[in-house]
């Protein structure tokens, strides 16, 4: 697969002895199965943004049951917020009882 999808891109591999590997391993398609390959490949991956669009949200980690949930005992006070590339998450104390 890297051989067909280098010479799909018109990439050329810097050592000579790889690309003539690639050459070889790619030399007996004919244009109707490249066309057949990229065709089906796009409608392939067409096919699983559109999966993936219909679970956009629902992970895991975004499900109602786990938003409420402690963090390492402490409860989460707020929404998330981004800072720069890190998320800050405000926690609660934990009220300590009987002390």
């Amino acid at each position: 697969m890297c051989a067909f999808w280098a010479k799909q891109e018109g990439l050329k591999h810097e050592d000579k002895s790889i690309q003539e590997i690639f050459d070889k391993d790619v030399k007996h398609l004919t244009d109707s199965i490249v066309d057949y390959v990229v065709k089906w490949t796009t409608l392939g991956l067409l096919e699983l943004k559109t999966v993936n669009k219909q679970y956009r949200g629902k992970e895991i980690w975004n499900s109602p049951e786990t938003s409420k949930t402690s963090i390492g005992g402490l409860e989460p006070f707020g929404k998330a917020q981004k800072r720069g590339s890190k998320w800050l998450i405000l926690c609660k104390l934990p009220v300590l009882q009987n002390r």
